[in-house]
Order: C-alpha cells, then sequence, then structure tokens
C-alpha cells in the first residue's frame, strides 16, 4: 500500500519533469535555429513549447523576436505584449520588440510612448535609449533624439551605434564640433564596417570648415563664420575652420591626405582640450574630449588616425601592417582606459 501511494506522488511530479526538460529542449533548438536563420523552424519549436507551458515568458518572447526578424510584426506585437503582460525576466526586452514593430508598422508616436514608459520603469538603458533617439529622430525631434541618446551613452559608453546616431542628429542641427567628436568615438569602437565608411565620410566633411578660396586671389581665403553655430562651441567651430586652410598653403603641397587628417585631428583635439574649464560639464566636455586631448598628447595619435581609417583607404591599411607594433601600443593606451 506505501509502495502505491508513492508511485501516485511521484508520477505526476515525473511528468512535470519530463515536460520540463522537453520545453526547454525545444526553446534551446529555437534558439540555434534563430541564431542560423532558420526562422520557421525556431517557430515551430517555440508553438511546440507553447503547448506545453502557453506562459512560458522565454518562449513567448522568442516568439516575439523570431516573428519580427521574419517581419511579421503583427504577430511580434502579439507575443511581446504577452511578455510585458508577464512581467518577468524579460520585460525590458519586450518593449523593444514592442516597440520597434510598432515602429515598423508606421505607428512612431504609439513606439514613443512605450520607449518613454519603458524609460520611467527600467531607468536611462541604452538600448531604451538609442531605440526612443531613432523614433525621435525619424519624427524630426532632434533636441529630444540628442537629449535621450547622451543619457544613454552616459549609462553604456560602448554602444557604438549610439554613438553614431548621435553623431547624425548632431549634424543636422549643425553643431559640427559635437557631431566630430561623437564620429570619431564612434569610428574608435567600430572602424572597419560599412557603415564605419559613411561615417568617415561625414567626419571629413564635417571638418572640412566654411572656407573657399578667392578665385583669381590665389592668397586670398575668406572664412564664412557659421550665424547659426553652436555657441557652446563656437570658438572651437571657427578654429576648426582655420584649421581646415592647411590643406591649401604652399608648405603643406606635398604632403598627403593622411598627413594632413593627422596633424589636423591632433591640432583639433588638443585645441579643445584647452579651451575645456573646470565649469564645463556634460558629455562631450567630460567624457569625449579629456580622452581625445590624451590621445593628441600622446606618442598613438598617428596610429589612432590611421585605425580610424582604414575601412576605405588602403594607405591606412598598409600602414597598420607595416606598423603592428606601433599600433599595440594605441591598443594597451585603451585598455588601461578601460
Amino acid at each position: 500500500m506505501k509502495k502505491l501511494l508513492y508511485l501516485t506522488i511521484f508520477l505526476p511530479f515525473l511528468s512535470f519533469s519530463q515536460n520540463a526538460k522537453s520545453m526547454d529542449s525545444l526553446i534551446s533548438i529555437g534558439v540555434k535555429s534563430y541564431d542560423q536563420q532558420n526562422y520557421e523552424l525556431a517557430i515551430e519549436c517555440y508553438q511546440k513549447a507553447l503547448k506545453i507551458d502557453s506562459k512560458s515568458e522565454l518562449a513567448n518572447y522568442e516568439l516575439a523576436l523570431t516573428y519580427m526578424a521574419l517581419k511579421d510584426y503583427e504577430n511580434g506585437l502579439k507575443f511581446s505584449e504577452i511578455v510585458i503582460d508577464l512581467n518577468e525576466k524579460n520585460v525590458m526586452a519586450a518593449y523593444l520588440v514592442k516597440g520597434s514593430c510598432l515602429d515598423e508598422l508606421g505607428k512612431t508616436d504609439e513606439s514613443i510612448k512605450l520607449f518613454e514608459k519603458g524609460i520611467k520603469k527600467f531607468g536611462y538603458d541604452h538600448l531604451l535609449c538609442y531605440n526612443l533617439g531613432m523614433d525621435y529622430y525619424r519624427m524630426g525631434e532632434l533636441a529630444k533624439a540628442q537629449e535621450i541618446l547622451e543619457h544613454g551613452i552616459d549609462t553604456k559608453n560602448s554602444h557604438a551605434s549610439s554613438h553614431m546616431l548621435l553623431a547624425y542628429v548632431l549634424a543636422d542641427q549643425g553643431m559640427k564640433v559635437r557631431s566630430i567628436l561623437a564620429l570619431h568615438y564612434f569610428l574608435l569602437l567600430e572602424p572597419s564596417s560599412k557603415r564605419s565608411e559613411k561615417a568617415y565620410a561625414l567626419l571629413l566633411k564635417q571638418m572640412g570648415g566654411n572656407v573657399k578660396r578667392e578665385e583669381g586671389a590665389e592668397n586670398k581665403i575668406n572664412i564664412y563664420v557659421n550665424p547659426n553655430a553652436d555657441p557652446e562651441f563656437s570658438d572651437a567651430e571657427l578654429m576648426l575652420s582655420l584649421l581646415s586652410v592647411n590643406g591649401t598653403l604652399e608648405e603643406n603641397k606635398n604632403k598627403s591626405s593622411e598627413e594632413l587628417f593627422i596633424e589636423n585631428t591632433t591640432s583639433m583635439f588638443k585645441m579643445l582640450g584647452e579651451l575645456k574649464k573646470k565649469k564645463d560639464k556634460g558629455l562631450y566636455w567630460e567624457f569625449y574630449i579629456p580622452l581625445f586631448d590624451e590621445l593628441a598628447h600622446s606618442n598613438v595619435i598617428d596610429a589612432y588616425c590611421y585605425y580610424i581609417s582604414q575601412q576605405s583607404n588602403e594607405v591606412a591599411n598598409k600602414w597598420m601592417e607595416d606598423n603592428q607594433a606601433h599600433f599595440q601600443e594605441l591598443v594597451e593606451l585603451f585598455k588601461k582606459k578601460g
């Protein structure tokens, strides 16, 4: 009789344990399939897992993520909402999926409200800030985009996409110096991708200054002052325009574009370091400028300039191949910075 009672109690537990293992196995196969971009198989696995436990937060979340990858935004929305309602481990990630799906469905206003709600709930998470910043940018709310992206970078400054998006937001507002700083940091984090090439092209454009040589007057150069220049960096922008004249000077006519880029970058970083006052606060004065000023005063500034130029510059790639020891000094410098 005691043995029968033991079996009666043990069998339901055994069944539950087997179901749990089966569900974990299905989710694991689904995740691997997702990573291999076999989204249909992933969905099949997650749906089978939900037949075992329809309230599995992880299965619902992975299903939402997979539908979003397939651009099935309606289903992505549906399953991310289930995860949000469950309010467990993946709730913040579900906010990201739901907000992205809303945006793709043309409901950017709703996406913005959701991300704002998420930030109130979870704080300035860098991914929430980035996605909200992207929504603001698409809606033309540039000042709002700038502010929220700066908060996200304060939270996690290693997120390359945040620096890149901030750079474009700043460029569109005519904040040339700030944009240059954000572009430099993005290229430091991500120097060799497809989007790095576009970022580097924008960097060169921003560093060009408002300079024009007058026709028929070989030694006369006009510098146009931007009346809408960023007040906080107006002095720096004027000096940047003066730096851009270097390439037109007779003494520099035999210098390569790479050499001029190194000289102008070094001068700009040092100039900004000199302009910095103790009272100056914020991301640009307290994060970007001290870092780049230190770099400008180091013996690896040339290695840095070649490093961030590598995406579309064969000269830079050749230099890095031939100067591995010098490049390693740059790596060690940033390791010390953490």
